[in-house]
């Protein structure tokens, strides 16, 4: 009989694929831990990105209704001008502006920014009594 190491048993047979299957099942699970990462931290990106864009178009309204209103300081809008940058690019959207009259010369603008589900509101009050509207005039903002 010829000595042969390759053909020794052991009590270890089978233990190296039930290793590898624990492996690969272990790195599946983590693979599939960093995919849904990944996912969250696309849909947080797409959803700053929007509200800054939302942001942009609100503060358009608002500059549209300062211009108006230092042309003419009776202006209001009927209906509520809507504009609409239509488009292929990620953050299309629109501006929604009403001009309420508080009486005497005081004018509120409320601009609403709209890109995908972001929605951003500037509410500016202005006194059109004044010769002239100018940019400096103080901002609010309300996020909703």
């Amino acid at each position: 009989m010829v000595y042969c190491p390759l053909r020794k048993h052991s009590q270890q047979k089978g233990s190296a694929a039930i290793l590898a299957v624990f492996v690969m099942a272990l790195l599946g699970t983590i693979g599939t831990a960093y995919i849904a990462l990944s996912s969250t931290e696309m849909k947080t990106a797409t959803s700053f990105r929007d509200g800054v864009a939302a942001q942009c178009f609100a503060e358009a309204g608002t500059k549209l209704a300062m211009l108006k209103l230092s042309q003419n300081p009776g202006w209001i809008p009927s209906p509520s001008p809507f504009v609409e940058n239509l488009g292929t690019i990620p953050t299309a959207g629109r501006y929604e502006v009403t001009v309420a009259n508080n009486g005497g010369n005081k004018r509120t603008v409320t601009s609403i920014g709209i890109v995908n589900k972001a929605r951003r509101q500037v509410v500016l009050v202005l006194d059109t009594g004044v010769p002239t509207v100018s940019p400096a005039t103080i901002l609010s903002w309300n996020n909703y």
